[in-house]
């Protein structure tokens, strides 16, 4: 599950990037919220470290 303001792009654009898909939009603290989940089993995929970084 994630909840997130629809405001912050990057967030927005990172849910979508890891599978979430959206449940419901509602208001909260003054701003709209973003409440996703992802599939069960969904494991998003994730690029290798290149050799030698921290």
């Amino acid at each position: 599950m994630l909840c997130n303001q629809t405001a912050n792009d990057r967030a927005m654009r990172l849910a979508a990037k890891l599978g979430f898909t959206e449940v419901e939009r509602f208001e909260e603290r003054g701003a709209e919220q973003w409440f996703g989940v992802r599939p069960p089993g969904h494991a998003p995929r994730v690029s290798p470290r290149p050799e030698g970084a921290t």
